[in-house]
Order: C-alpha cells, then sequence, then structure tokens
C-alpha cells in the first residue's frame, strides 16, 4: 500500500471535516442572531402596541371625568369606566404589564361584586378611587421607562 495515497486522502478528508464543522458553526451562529434579531423586533412591536394603549388611556382620563365631587369624597363612574376604559385595556390584556392587569383585574371584582349587590358603597367606591388612581400612576411611570429606555 502507498502511504502518500493514504496521507493525501486523510489530508483531503481532514480538510472537508474542517470546511463541514467551521461551515456548521458560522452558519449556526448566524441562525442564532437572526433568531435574536427577530425576538427583539417583536418585543419591540409588543412594547409599542402596550404603549398605544397607556396613552389612549391617558388622553381618555385628560376628557372624561372618572371622580365626581360628592361632598366629603369623591365619588367612581361605573359607566365611565365601563363604556370607555375598559374596552381599551382589555383589547390588549395580555400585553399589560402585571402591575397594570392587577389594577384593572381590581376593579373589575369590586364592580362584579356592586352588580351583584345593587350598590357601589363608600368603602367599594373609595377602594375603585383608589386602583383607578394608581394605575394611572403607575401608566405613567411605564411611559416614562419606555421614553427613558428607547434606543
Amino acid at each position: 500500500m502507498d502511504w502518500t495515497v493514504l496521507l493525501a486522502a486523510i489530508i483531503a478528508l481532514s480538510g472537508v471535516l474542517v470546511g463541514h464543522i467551521s461551515t456548521y458553526f458560522t452558519q449556526n451562529a448566524t441562525l442564532n442572531k437572526q433568531i435574536k434579531n427577530e425576538i427583539r423586533r417583536d418585543k419591540k412591536a409588543e412594547n409599542i402596541e402596550r404603549i398605544l394603549v397607556y396613552n389612549e388611556i391617558l388622553k381618555l382620563e385628560g376628557e372624561v371625568q372618572m371622580l365626581t365631587d360628592a361632598g366629603d369624597h369623591a365619588e367612581f363612574d361605573l359607566e365611565a369606566y365601563r363604556e370607555k376604559f375598559r374596552p381599551i385595556l382589555y383589547s390588549k390584556f395580555h400585553l399589560l404589564d402585571q402591575d397594570i392587569s392587577i389594577f384593572v383585574r381590581g376593579i373589575d371584582i369590586i364592580i362584579t361584586s356592586t352588580d351583584i349587590f345593587g350598590e357601589i358603597g363608600r368603602r367599594n367606591n373609595d377602594k375603585l378611587v383608589e386602583l383607578f388612581n394608581k394605575m394611572i400612576v403607575d401608566i405613567e411611570k411605564h411611559i416614562d421607562n419606555y421614553r427613558n429606555n428607547k434606543s
């Protein structure tokens, strides 16, 4: 057997293996980079959708008087919340930040109990006012964070 032919075949095979391995790692790195870029684009799109919902809520909050003066306390406007705020919040509920979704669900639970018992009651009204105000404050914080973290 001629060792030079065998050595040439081994060198050629080694070259093919090195080429294949380097191609695999290069393609793998490129694919991972593409996947990360796609994930980043999707997250950016979701953030924009979430911020648009928050903008609409803040716009409504400026246009619709949710709290009216009832003498010694502020009264929460259930109908305005149901008709104007709630549909916007639930249109993209899955995108809302956790704290905002907790406020929305808390308001819904109180409103449901009001529907069952027929009247809102002072304690529930005060809780609705508190939850709504906290929700607005947190929405403003999320918008500020978005502005500060935009790149």
